[in-house]
Protein backbone atom coordinates (compact mmCIF):
# COMPACT_ATOMS: atom_id res chain seq x y z
CA UNK A 1 0.00 0.00 0.00
CA UNK A 2 1.29 3.29 -1.30
CA UNK A 3 2.07 5.79 1.38
CA UNK A 4 0.39 9.13 1.23
CA UNK A 5 2.15 11.40 -0.81
CA UNK A 6 2.76 14.62 0.96
CA UNK A 7 3.78 11.79 4.24
CA UNK A 8 6.37 10.04 1.76
CA UNK A 9 10.02 10.74 2.35
CA UNK A 10 11.49 12.45 -0.95
CA UNK A 11 15.74 11.52 -1.04
CA UNK A 12 17.12 14.00 -2.23
CA UNK A 13 19.51 11.90 -5.16
CA UNK A 14 20.41 14.56 -7.14
CA UNK A 15 23.92 15.60 -6.28
CA UNK A 16 24.89 18.96 -4.27
CA UNK A 17 28.34 19.89 -4.82
CA UNK A 18 29.80 18.89 -0.57
CA UNK A 19 28.01 15.44 -1.16
CA UNK A 20 29.45 14.76 -4.84
CA UNK A 21 33.08 16.07 -3.78
CA UNK A 22 32.96 13.72 -0.40
CA UNK A 23 31.45 10.81 -2.22
CA UNK A 24 34.88 11.13 -4.88
CA UNK A 25 37.19 11.16 -2.28
CA UNK A 26 35.54 8.25 -0.59
CA UNK A 27 35.76 6.05 -3.36
CA UNK A 28 38.97 7.51 -4.69
CA UNK A 29 40.41 6.57 -1.37
CA UNK A 30 39.18 3.52 -0.89
CA UNK A 31 40.65 2.05 -4.99
CA UNK A 32 43.87 3.95 -4.46
CA UNK A 33 44.13 1.63 -0.95
CA UNK A 34 43.43 -1.54 -2.47
CA UNK A 35 45.41 -1.00 -5.54
CA UNK A 36 48.63 -0.24 -3.27
CA UNK A 37 47.91 -3.01 -1.03
CA UNK A 38 48.20 -5.47 -3.78
CA UNK A 39 51.31 -3.42 -5.44
CA UNK A 40 53.39 -2.79 -2.63
CA UNK A 41 55.00 -4.62 0.14
CA UNK A 42 52.16 -5.85 1.68
CA UNK A 43 53.73 -4.75 5.40
CA UNK A 44 54.28 -1.48 4.03
CA UNK A 45 50.87 -1.22 3.31
CA UNK A 46 49.41 -2.42 6.15
CA UNK A 47 51.58 -0.25 8.74
CA UNK A 48 50.29 2.93 6.58
CA UNK A 49 46.66 1.83 7.09
CA UNK A 50 47.43 0.95 10.51
CA UNK A 51 48.46 4.30 11.22
CA UNK A 52 45.57 5.91 9.80
CA UNK A 53 43.05 3.32 11.50
CA UNK A 54 41.43 4.63 14.69
CA UNK A 55 42.63 2.68 17.43
CA UNK A 56 42.47 3.97 21.07
CA UNK A 57 46.10 2.60 22.41
CA UNK A 58 47.34 5.11 19.42
CA UNK A 59 45.41 7.90 19.97
CA UNK A 60 46.40 8.08 23.63
CA UNK A 61 49.93 7.89 22.63
CA UNK A 62 49.56 10.86 20.60
CA UNK A 63 48.31 9.52 17.34
CA UNK A 64 45.82 12.37 17.34
CA UNK A 65 45.45 12.65 13.68
CA UNK A 66 43.08 9.25 13.44
CA UNK A 67 40.44 11.17 15.18
CA UNK A 68 39.82 12.26 11.91
CA UNK A 69 41.71 9.85 9.78
CA UNK A 70 40.13 6.99 9.66
CA UNK A 71 36.70 8.29 8.98
CA UNK A 72 38.17 8.87 4.99
CA UNK A 73 39.41 4.83 5.22
CA UNK A 74 37.12 1.51 4.62
CA UNK A 75 37.79 -2.24 5.04
CA UNK A 76 39.50 -3.07 1.32
CA UNK A 77 38.20 -6.88 1.40
CA UNK A 78 34.61 -5.64 2.31
CA UNK A 79 33.05 -3.92 -0.81
CA UNK A 80 29.39 -3.47 1.38
CA UNK A 81 31.53 -1.17 3.22
CA UNK A 82 31.90 1.88 1.43
CA UNK A 83 29.16 0.98 -0.83
CA UNK A 84 26.66 1.32 2.40
CA UNK A 85 28.55 4.46 3.35
CA UNK A 86 28.14 5.86 0.46
CA UNK A 87 24.56 5.13 -0.52
CA UNK A 88 23.30 6.37 2.99
CA UNK A 89 25.39 9.76 2.11
CA UNK A 90 23.90 10.35 -1.29
CA UNK A 91 20.95 9.49 0.36
CA UNK A 92 20.49 11.62 3.19
CA UNK A 93 22.99 14.31 2.59
CA UNK A 94 21.99 16.50 -0.58
CA UNK A 95 18.85 17.80 1.09
CA UNK A 96 20.68 18.53 4.45
CA UNK A 97 23.59 20.16 2.42
CA UNK A 98 20.64 22.24 0.54
CA UNK A 99 18.96 23.13 3.59
CA UNK A 100 22.25 24.51 5.68
CA UNK A 101 24.54 25.41 2.79
CA UNK A 102 27.74 23.78 1.94
CA UNK A 103 29.88 25.33 4.83
CA UNK A 104 27.61 24.68 7.39
CA UNK A 105 27.20 20.87 5.69
CA UNK A 106 30.59 20.06 5.76
CA UNK A 107 31.05 21.41 9.17
CA UNK A 108 28.44 19.11 10.62
CA UNK A 109 29.79 16.12 8.53
CA UNK A 110 33.44 16.83 10.01
CA UNK A 111 32.42 17.14 13.36
CA UNK A 112 30.37 14.19 13.75
CA UNK A 113 32.91 12.15 12.33
CA UNK A 114 35.43 13.61 14.64
CA UNK A 115 33.63 13.26 18.24
CA UNK A 116 32.32 9.54 17.04
CA UNK A 117 36.29 8.64 16.93
CA UNK A 118 36.56 10.63 20.36
CA UNK A 119 33.69 9.09 21.88
CA UNK A 120 35.40 5.78 20.14
CA UNK A 121 38.55 6.21 22.20
CA UNK A 122 36.33 7.16 25.57
CA UNK A 123 34.51 3.58 24.92
CA UNK A 124 37.77 1.70 25.01
CA UNK A 125 38.94 2.98 27.92
CA UNK A 126 35.57 2.14 29.91
CA UNK A 127 35.27 -0.88 28.22
CA UNK A 128 38.50 -2.77 27.77
CA UNK A 129 37.78 -5.16 24.80
CA UNK A 130 37.11 -1.88 22.71
CA UNK A 131 40.45 -0.90 23.53
CA UNK A 132 42.56 -2.80 21.59
CA UNK A 133 39.75 -2.45 18.07
CA UNK A 134 40.92 -1.02 15.08
CA UNK A 135 38.04 1.48 13.60
CA UNK A 136 37.63 2.47 9.72
CA UNK A 137 35.22 4.48 8.11
CA UNK A 138 32.46 6.92 7.60
CA UNK A 139 29.73 5.37 9.84
CA UNK A 140 30.32 7.60 12.32
CA UNK A 141 29.22 11.02 10.26
CA UNK A 142 26.88 8.94 8.73
CA UNK A 143 24.89 8.03 11.64
CA UNK A 144 25.28 11.75 12.39
CA UNK A 145 23.20 12.43 9.24
CA UNK A 146 20.83 9.75 10.10
CA UNK A 147 20.51 11.65 13.92
CA UNK A 148 20.00 14.66 11.78
CA UNK A 149 17.18 13.84 9.68
CA UNK A 150 15.30 12.29 12.47
CA UNK A 151 15.24 15.22 14.18
CA UNK A 152 15.06 17.68 11.34
CA UNK A 153 12.22 15.42 9.24
CA UNK A 154 10.36 13.86 12.03
CA UNK A 155 7.00 13.17 10.32
CA UNK A 156 8.11 11.55 7.24
CA UNK A 157 7.92 8.67 6.55
CA UNK A 158 10.02 5.94 4.54
CA UNK A 159 9.37 2.01 3.80
CA UNK A 160 11.82 0.33 6.32
CA UNK A 161 12.75 -2.93 3.77
CA UNK A 162 11.05 -1.74 0.93
CA UNK A 163 7.29 -3.09 2.90
CA UNK A 164 6.85 -1.66 6.60
CA UNK A 165 6.42 2.33 6.62
CA UNK A 166 8.27 3.97 9.69
CA UNK A 167 8.51 7.40 10.53
CA UNK A 168 12.09 9.04 10.19
CA UNK A 169 12.02 10.25 14.13
CA UNK A 170 12.70 6.39 14.80
CA UNK A 171 15.30 6.14 12.18
CA UNK A 172 18.55 6.62 14.28
CA UNK A 173 16.97 3.96 16.83
CA UNK A 174 15.93 1.28 14.68
CA UNK A 175 19.94 1.70 13.17
CA UNK A 176 21.31 1.24 16.69
CA UNK A 177 19.20 -1.20 17.21
CA UNK A 178 19.81 -3.18 14.51
CA UNK A 179 23.54 -2.73 15.01
CA UNK A 180 23.01 -4.51 18.34
CA UNK A 181 20.36 -7.23 16.96
CA UNK A 182 23.47 -8.66 14.76
CA UNK A 183 25.53 -8.80 18.13
CA UNK A 184 23.34 -10.36 20.14
CA UNK A 185 22.19 -12.96 17.61
CA UNK A 186 26.05 -13.07 16.46
CA UNK A 187 27.86 -12.74 19.43
CA UNK A 188 30.28 -10.83 17.93
CA UNK A 189 30.27 -8.20 15.53
CA UNK A 190 33.17 -6.64 12.99
CA UNK A 191 30.59 -3.35 13.29
CA UNK A 192 32.00 -0.64 15.27
CA UNK A 193 28.94 0.29 17.36
CA UNK A 194 30.76 2.79 19.63
CA UNK A 195 31.61 4.82 16.40
CA UNK A 196 27.88 4.74 15.74
CA UNK A 197 26.58 5.90 18.98
CA UNK A 198 29.36 8.52 19.07
CA UNK A 199 28.21 9.92 16.06
CA UNK A 200 24.68 9.91 16.39
CA UNK A 201 24.94 11.87 19.96
CA UNK A 202 27.16 14.03 18.14
CA UNK A 203 24.78 14.63 15.46
CA UNK A 204 21.82 15.31 18.51
CA UNK A 205 24.23 17.58 20.17
CA UNK A 206 24.68 19.59 16.90
CA UNK A 207 21.58 20.31 16.21
CA UNK A 208 19.79 20.83 19.00
CA UNK A 209 22.56 23.28 19.98
CA UNK A 210 22.90 21.42 23.55
CA UNK A 211 26.91 20.92 23.00
CA UNK A 212 27.17 25.18 24.40
CA UNK A 213 27.02 25.41 27.82
CA UNK A 214 24.30 28.71 27.47
CA UNK A 215 22.16 26.58 25.80
CA UNK A 216 22.56 23.24 27.84
CA UNK A 217 22.71 24.61 31.11
CA UNK A 218 19.16 26.45 31.33
CA UNK A 219 17.13 23.68 29.67
CA UNK A 220 18.89 21.22 32.34
CA UNK A 221 17.29 23.71 34.71
CA UNK A 222 14.47 23.83 33.46
CA UNK A 223 14.13 20.03 33.18
CA UNK A 224 14.71 19.57 36.64
CA UNK A 225 12.42 22.24 38.15
CA UNK A 226 9.72 20.09 36.26
CA UNK A 227 10.95 17.23 37.96
CA UNK A 228 11.23 18.75 41.23
CA UNK A 229 8.48 18.28 43.91
CA UNK A 230 6.48 21.33 44.94
CA UNK A 231 8.25 21.51 48.67
CA UNK A 232 11.58 21.24 47.11
CA UNK A 233 10.83 23.40 44.45
CA UNK A 234 9.55 26.35 47.10
CA UNK A 235 12.58 25.74 49.03
CA UNK A 236 15.36 25.95 46.06
CA UNK A 237 13.56 29.38 45.38
CA UNK A 238 13.72 30.86 48.89
CA UNK A 239 17.39 29.83 48.78
CA UNK A 240 17.97 31.57 45.35
CA UNK A 241 15.86 35.00 46.56
CA UNK A 242 18.05 34.72 49.83
CA UNK A 243 21.05 34.54 47.91
CA UNK A 244 20.11 37.12 45.11
CA UNK A 245 22.02 40.59 47.25
CA UNK A 246 25.07 38.52 47.95
CA UNK A 247 25.19 37.89 44.13
CA UNK A 248 24.54 41.21 42.89
CA UNK A 249 27.31 42.60 45.41
CA UNK A 250 30.12 40.17 44.16
CA UNK A 251 32.92 41.79 41.76
CA UNK A 252 34.19 39.65 38.70
CA UNK A 253 37.87 38.51 40.28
Amino acid sequence: MALPPRRQLHFGLQLTPVVKWLLIVLVGIWVLTSILVRTVKLGAADTAFNELALTPPAVMHGHVWQLLSYAWLHDIADLAHILFNGFALVLLGPELERRWGRRAFIKFYLLTGLFAGVFSVLAGLVAAPLYNVSIVGASGAIFGLVAAWSMLFPQRELLLLFVIPVRVKWLVWIAIAGDFVVLALNGQTDTAIQCHIGGALTGWFLITGNWHPRVFVPRLRLLFRRRTPPARRTYLNSSATSLTPATRSAKPA
